[in-house]
């Protein structure tokens, strides 16, 4: 039951903390990314064509960024969760053990 549980626990610990992770990480890089992107644009062309550049530009960072970091997040999550679950597994195991 204790191994059950663990995995459950992992496994929603990760799914979370991949979510907030990957959110964070491709908010950041988009923003970045867009800066750039306008900024080169706007430098190459017209108003008008650096504004569409620049809103593709960053949407495809953002893309490659969510992508990115949702799998390297996704992995660190998912790493820490097993630890914790291990951790609380072990723990509640131990607290049964005693009381039997």
């Amino acid at each position: 039951a204790t191994q059950q549980a663990s995995k459950q626990a992992s496994k929603q610990a990760s799914v979370q903390a991949s979510k907030q992770a990957s959110k964070q990480a491709s908010e950041k890089a988009s923003k970045q990314a867009s800066k750039q992107a306008s900024e080169q644009a706007s430098n190459k062309a017209s108003k008008k064509e650096s504004k569409r550049a620049s809103k593709k530009a960053s949407e495809q960072a953002s893309k490659q960024a969510r992508k990115q970091a949702s799998k390297r997040a996704s992995k660190k999550a998912s790493e820490q969760a097993s630890k914790q679950a291990r951790k609380q597994a072990s723990k509640r195991a131990s607290k049964q053990a005693r009381h039997a």
